[in-house]
């Protein structure tokens, strides 16, 4: 009999130390700290304050840094198990005409994988982009012993975090939401075509590895990565416009989105200054031209009805008839 899967407690989304401390910074840098401290919590005894101060990461998380893909297509035929335990490819979840976001975890992880899934699916409750209509999101095991019941335990809290009153949970919902397991190679093959870098320790049974989400169009190709233990809303919004390629937002999405540009280094999307100089004067200029159209128009009607009323004016007037006398009839 399998154990009854509990869904997670509403308090687990108030602040909490873990957090606090994800909140000091953002990008690349975060997400190895947080391995960093994984890997120290499970392969070495507690070790002294002093030790924990480098000024780089220990050897059980070098490398691990993001490596950039985009332009890559993943392979599609990877087979992989569903929380239902069904065999499924990875080509079920795309060329569905929207865009796919996938995280590599491991459904096991004590620390980070949790954490990092939790404010995953919290920036999705911020998009108004809708699971299973606008993009699809896939959850991908890396440790081979997971089971599909850690797949369902873990789809389960998800779809709980997700939902709300403006948002109930459906079969669109359902489907859009995936969480995979599989052998350790295939998961390895994803992982390289990703980008996404992880090491197995086998001191503690576990692995050292970093955070992101990776944001693809509909055909597979990666179009964008978002590393940290927090996601921007707004930076996953534009990254979803961009994998969307012109289907996915309203038109005025697609002209926020062309002034920004992606930094991959950073993994964030900034203003770029030159095109909103651009817009700026665009707009400047189209405002100018309005008003000095109006003007030009409304001068122009000005003298139109002053030249009207002057011809109207020197139009000679025909005189009034003059009064007839009756002529009576003599008698």
């Amino acid at each position: 009999m399998h154990a009854p899967i509990i869904h997670p407690a509403r308090s687990a989304r108030r602040p909490s130390p873990a957090r606090v401390a994800a909140r000091w910074g953002h990008g690349i840098g975060l997400a190895l700290i947080a391995a960093f401290a994984c890997a120290i919590h499970l392969s070495t005894p507690a070790p002294a304050q002093a030790q924990l101060i480098s000024s780089e990461p220990p050897k059980a998380v070098q490398g691990l840094d993001i490596t950039d893909r985009r332009g890559d297509t993943i392979p599609l035929d990877l087979q992989f198990t569903d929380s239902d335990g069904k065999p499924v490819s990875l080509s079920a979840h795309f060329n569905r005409g929207r865009p796919v976001v996938i995280q590599l975890m491991y459904f096991r992880c004590p620390i980070l994988c949790p954490k990092v899934r939790q404010e995953t699916v919290e920036s999705f409750t911020q998009l108004n982009f809708a699971i299973g209509k606008d993009y699809d999101a896939i959850f991908v095991s890396f440790d081979e012993r997971d089971t599909p019941l850690d797949a369902a335990k873990q789809k389960t809290g998800a779809l709980y975090d997700y939902q709300s009153p403006e948002r109930p949970l459906n079969d669109t919902i359902r489907a859009g939401f995936e969480f995979l397991t599989g052998p350790a190679a295939t998961s390895r093959r994803l992982a390289d075509a990703l980008g996404f870098h992880y090491r197995y320790l086998p001191e503690s049974g576990e692995f050292a590895h970093g955070s992101c989400i990776f944001v693809l169009s509909a055909d597979g190709t990666v179009s964008s990565f978002l590393p940290g233990v927090e996601f921007d809303p707004t930076h996953l919004r534009l990254a979803l416009i961009a994998a969307g390629e012109g289907k996915t937002g309203s038109l005025i999405d697609r002209i926020m989105l062309w002034c920004y540009h992606y930094d991959p280094r950073a993994g964030t999307f900034t203003l770029q200054a030159v095109k909103i100089m651009k817009v700026g004067g665009l707009l400047t200029m189209t405002l100018l031209g309005g008003l000095i159209g109006s003007l030009i128009f409304a001068e122009r009607r000005r003298k139109t009805r002053a030249a009207s009323s002057i011809a109207a004016q020197s139009i000679p007037r025909s005189p009034a008839p003059s009064a007839v006398p009756a002529i009576g009839h003599a008698r």
